[in-house]
């Protein structure tokens, strides 16, 4: 089954075009396209993706370019390439999270699995695709409420705390007050 998800940045001039595929048995398939107006100027980049059933990342692959310079990153299971070059430092990382797309947060939602009131943490490779860098992470998730058909998420990392995320009920980000709306 083939999904096609469109975002909008809700602060500034940007879009994201996902295509989502679940493959059943054998997994998910996620490839997004992005171009957004940031602080750092034009940003235009792209993921694919392939998760299993449970949502740990199988391998992935990331380019992004802006201004004449490009970062490409991959990961194999543990694996992880950062422009060609390997990253033991990443190793230990079970997820992947680019920091202006919303859906690499959907697999760190479902790999959670929070009820209301629940918090965890989780060591995760995080693309910074405007310094055009990449990082482990410790992301510290909670899980604050639970409608008919959303739940609300806040993420942080280096004591810096995001927006909540408003998340549909397969966990895919619909909404974020300064960030991004789900459009289609």
């Amino acid at each position: 089954m083939k999904q096609h998800i469109i975002w909008e940045w809700a602060n500034r001039a940007g879009l994201e075009h996902l295509q989502l595929s679940n493959f059943g048995a054998e997994g998910i398939k996620a490839e997004g396209l992005i171009v957004a107006e940031t602080d750092a100027g034009v940003v235009h980049f792209r993921y694919s993706g392939y998760w299993e059933t449970n949502w740990r990342l199988r391998r992935c692959a990331v380019m992004v370019a802006r201004r004449g310079s490009t970062l490409r990153l991959s990961c194999r299971g543990e694996d992880w390439l950062v422009d060609g070059v390997r990253r033991p430092d990443l190793n230990n990382c079970v997820a992947l999270d680019i920091r202006d797309t919303p859906f690499t947060k959907t697999p760190l939602i479902q790999i959670a699995g929070l009820a209301v009131g629940e918090k965890c943490e989780q060591r995760v490779a995080y693309v910074d695709n405007r310094q055009l860098a990449v990082r482990e992470v410790i992301q510290t998730w909670s899980r604050f409420d639970e409608e008919a058909e959303h739940s609300t998420y806040h993420c942080s990392q280096d004591d810096e705390k995001q927006e909540p995320l408003i998340a549909d009920d397969g966990g895919i980000i619909r909404f974020s007050a300064r960030r991004w709306r789900r459009v289609a």
